[in-house]
């Protein structure tokens, strides 16, 4: 199962494969690491990052200095 990644800011980190060993033993149930979700992230945009907030995905425009 693929599951996506994001930071302690929210913001998208990268994607992670699980395997059968992290499945619940008595339900069989996926075991979703913190920071982490299987919703696939916004589609990227120039001058934007993507983040997972709340159980909300959402695109926040990039700040350049």
């Amino acid at each position: 199962m693929k599951v996506f990644n994001y930071d302690e800011q929210g913001y998208f980190i990268g994607v992670s494969e699980l395997d059968y060993s992290d499945r619940c033993q008595i339900t069989g149930d996926w075991l979703i690491p913190a920071q982490a979700t299987d919703e696939e992230p916004l589609e990227a945009e120039e001058g934007f990052e993507v983040k997972f907030i709340d159980n909300e995905r959402m695109r926040i425009e990039k700040i350049t200095a």
